[in-house]
């Protein structure tokens, strides 16, 4: 029996001024949120005892390079937006706190 490990492509952080037109965020059971020109338009909702095992987020299409971000439930696999100016924008739209 043969294991495959996941392979993770080096793409390089997207750069400081980089302002996504669309943003997707999946969970562990599909499309959780889309963000189109800054405005949300599709919210999914879970139950509250729900704790997601991974989160991606796609920045601008659902290609390998269009990955940002990766959290499984204890590690961060990628992170792409560590610069990013725009993330206080999105984390206010999401309710995360900065």
């Amino acid at each position: 029996m043969s294991s495959k490990i996941l392979e993770i492509p080096d793409y390089p952080d997207y750069p400081p001024d980089y302002k996504p037109n669309t943003i997707e965020i999946y969970d562990d059971l599909g499309l959780l949120v889309r963000i189109e020109d800054g405005k949300l338009c599709k919210e999914n909702e879970r139950d509250l005892n729900f704790s997601p095992q991974i989160l991606i987020w796609l920045f601008d299409g659902t290609e390998s390079q269009n990955v940002a971000y990766v959290h499984t439930a204890h590690t961060v696999l990628v992170n792409r937006i560590n610069n990013l100016n725009a993330m206080t924008d999105i984390n206010e739209m999401l309710g995360i706190e900065s």
